[in-house]
């Protein structure tokens, strides 16, 4: 995901400028959203954290943004990265039947050791979706921070990864599109399916079937983007006072709260207690840099 926007030129002159050594046994395998999956999914990611404008849109405004803008014609951007890499380049479709054992993650796996036999151990789900109630709450919160980009993307998903951790609540309603926008989307992206299939899968109509597919399970009317048609006024009147709170919180400057938060997602993943004083470091080089800078 972090190289997704680099045109695949500039990071082909970098693979061959730096790892020169080693540029020609470099692989890249990619993996392709169909085109309604991907709009609901980035309209939920970039929901959790806290893109202003996805803060500001339903469902239906976002996919509309997105089809001005051309972001998810797939077609121009993957033959651009076949071209740069050759035969080196793989790129595999985001869709369940298609996957090595029905896992991304086995797929991945799979197709980078060449096959190899082999099992993963561990059962527990990473990078669940948000139920919408989920990204409700989330929305609430997101809405009261007056914080940079980073912060922003740390809080959410630090937010998402807690909830991951804790039992599913009451209701939960998956995100969804509904006819009419899915009919929309299945005419706007129904050209570049069919040019992917050609060229990438050998003609086997994955993309364009995930468009119908898309269509016979979309729900008959819109789902709402306010928080207060999923929450009840006392759960609203919570979350506003500590996220008030919280966003106050991330107002102190003297921590480095991205850092902090990247630090402690890692800290729990390996078991690790948290820092006692998450500002040791940062105050400790304020320090050192006064005393620097009187000896100058």
């Amino acid at each position: 995901e972090a190289i997704e926007t680099v045109p695949a030129v500039v990071f082909r002159d970098i693979t061959d400028r730096f790892f020169a050594d080693s540029a020609d046994e470099i692989r890249i395998i990619g993996y392709v959203r169909p085109h309604a999956a991907r709009i609901t999914s980035s309209f939920a990611e970039r929901t959790k954290v806290g893109v202003p404008r996805a803060l500001k849109s339903d469902l239906d405004q976002f996919a509309a943004n997105k089809q001005t803008g051309g972001e998810f014609i797939y077609l121009p951007r993957f033959t651009a990265w076949r071209e740069a890499y050759g035969d080196a380049f793989t790129l595999r479709p985001m869709v369940r039947d298609a996957l090595y054992r029905k896992s991304v993650v086995d797929d991945f796996i799979h197709y980078a050791f060449g096959g190899l036999e082999f099992e993963i151990t561990g059962t527990d789900a990473a990078n669940e979706s948000l139920c919408v109630e989920d990204l409700m709450r989330l929305k609430v919160l997101q809405r009261h921070l007056s914080a940079p980009r980073d912060l922003r993307l740390k809080v959410g998903w630090e937010i998402a990864r807690i909830i991951g951790q804790m039992p599913p609540p009451s209701q939960s309603t998956k995100i969804a599109l509904h006819k009419a926008l899915a009919r929309e989307i299945q005419k706007t992206y129904m050209a570049d399916a069919r040019a992917m299939d050609d060229t990438f899968f050998d003609g086997a109509p994955l993309m364009q079937q995930e468009l119908q597919a898309a269509v016979d399970k979309a729900l008959k009317k819109p789902q709402s983007a306010r928080p207060a048609d999923y929450l009840s006024p006392s759960e609203m009147r919570s979350l506003d006072l500590m996220s008030r709170m919280i966003g106050g919180l991330l107002e102190n400057d003297e921590i480095n709260w991205p850092a902090f938060l990247h630090g402690k997602r890692l800290r729990d993943v390996d078991g690790e207690p948290a820092e006692k004083d998450p500002n040791k470091g940062r105050k400790q080089g304020r320090k050192k840099n006064k005393r620097q800078e009187g000896r100058g």
